[in-house]
């Protein structure tokens, strides 16, 4: 649901399918930096959806820190890593947020009904922008597919879970290619 205070008007979202290349001169990336104010912004990283999130979140801080100033990562691998103070202190202050690959079902259950995802989703009107790659752009709609075979639309063949719940009445999938997974999102159409 979304927080019922935001005007989805003023929240920025940037959904970024999978396999994105982690290069400063990716045009996603120089976009994403933009809008988080440039140079002088002050960027977040969550690598939340990996299993190797100490692994990639300095990957992810190394290619923005080339055009930001500012950027630090936080691994939230655990409940009680969401109420951390300095990790909640970082997020009232940041420009943009970046949810990284993985696992959609780790952010929602890491992060859903934490103080965390309720401070974000009070930044929202404050212009702050929210992005993320694969399971980062897929957990940010109110509902979200988990699961599903990309080869039949067959009923029992897609699971769905509740989002993060920033974009309510969408769903955004990703890999449509590599994984051909456009036959799962028919299906979720077909069914809806």
């Amino acid at each position: 649901m979304v927080h019922p205070t935001i005007p989805l008007e003023s929240a920025k979202f940037l959904a970024i399918g999978g396999g994105m290349e982690l290069s400063s001169q990716n045009p996603l990336i120089c976009k994403f930096v933009e809008l988080s104010g440039g140079k002088s912004g002050k960027i977040t990283v969550l690598p939340t959806a990996s299993d190797y999130g100490h692994e990639i979140g300095p990957l992810y801080k190394e290619a923005f820190s080339e055009l930001c100033d500012d950027v630090e990562y936080y691994l939230i691998d655990e409940r009680n890593d969401a109420e951390d103070k300095q990790c909640l202190k970082r997020l009232k202050e940041s420009t943009g947020v970046f949810f990284t690959g993985g696992n959609q079902l780790r952010i929602t259950s890491l992060l859903g009904g934490s103080q965390f995802l309720d401070i974000l989703k009070s930044r929202l009107d404050d212009g702050i922008i929210v992005a993320g790659t694969s399971a980062g752009a897929s957990a940010m709609s109110s509902t979200m597919i988990t699961w599903g075979r990309a080869d039949e639309m067959v009923k029992g063949n897609l699971q769905l879970s509740p989002g993060i719940g920033f974009i309510p009445n969408m769903v955004i999938d990703s890999h449509f290619i590599k994984r051909g997974r456009i036959s799962r999102l028919l299906h979720l159409i077909a069914l809806n």
